[in-house]
């Protein structure tokens, strides 16, 4: 991620992620969102492959996608955006972001 700015939502899910590979998707993202719920993230990034953490191919969006979306084909985010959304609703709603 070099060069690349880092919410510190997304700085502290994919640490834990990678210090902790044994947790479930959602664990890491719990505790990473803790203290965040209710709030208005802002997840835009210059990325390398993607303008927005909670984009696939982020791996932010993983996180998100195995948290939310595991029934769903990562191929199939491009393909019907509205699923993605769908995904991103639901990450949304379990901590009451952008209301």
């Amino acid at each position: 991620m070099g060069g690349v700015t880092v919410n510190p939502i997304v700085a502290t899910a994919l640490s834990l992620a990678g210090q902790h590979p044994d947790w479930p998707s959602l664990q890491v993202l719990d505790a990473a969102m803790a203290g965040h719920e209710g709030t208005h993230p802002d997840f835009e990034v210059s990325g390398p492959s993607f303008s927005d953490w909670l984009d696939p191919p982020s791996p932010f969006a993983e996180l998100v996608r195995r948290a939310f979306g595991m029934h769903v084909d990562p191929a199939d985010f491009s393909a019907d955006p509205d699923c993605w959304q769908a995904v991103i609703d639901s990450f949304a709603a379990r901590y009451a972001l952008w209301r």
